[in-house]
């Protein structure tokens, strides 16, 4: 995608220069590469909610700790990502690595105790009330 990102930029960059309107084919590419970006800061953000919940499952500790844990279990996971890419994950979601598993069906995971974290202290409390976006994220994942 970064090369379409790219080309599309300069592209408009060009267009906008020189003082030329911007063409009907170089106005949809641009829509596409925004449509693209905003569906995978969507994805990203349904990601990081499972995560955070999957660290609710957890006993209380240090967010920093938690992430810790957090990234290890992602870790043992990975290991047997082989088998798990093509299974859905247990439902309803009893476990941090159910949470894990729907979250790296719908993208990469952290790799770090560090990145963890952060998704950790990005929390708000939206993403911490009730369990009401697990099935749409499901449904996501399913599709």
């Amino acid at each position: 995608m970064g090369t379409i990102v790219g080309d599309t930029l300069a592209r408009l960059r060009v267009c906008r220069d020189s003082g030329l309107a911007t063409p009907p084919e170089l106005r949809d590419a641009a829509i596409e590469c925004l449509e693209r970006y905003a569906d995978a800061e969507q994805v990203r953000a349904q990601r990081d909610t499972l995560i955070r919940r999957a660290a609710l499952l957890l006993p209380p500790a240090a967010p920093y700790r938690t992430a810790g844990v957090l990234a290890c279990e992602a870790r043992a996971m990975n290991r047997r990502w082989h088998e798990l890419r093509t299974k859905l994950p247990q439902q309803p979601f009893g476990s941090p690595r159910d949470y894990l598993h729907a979250a790296r069906l719908l993208s990469e995971l952290p790799t770090s105790q560090r990145q963890f974290y952060r998704v950790l202290l990005a929390a708000n409390d939206a993403d911490m009330v009730g369990a009401g976006g697990v099935s749409e994220v499901t449904a996501t994942i399913a599709s």
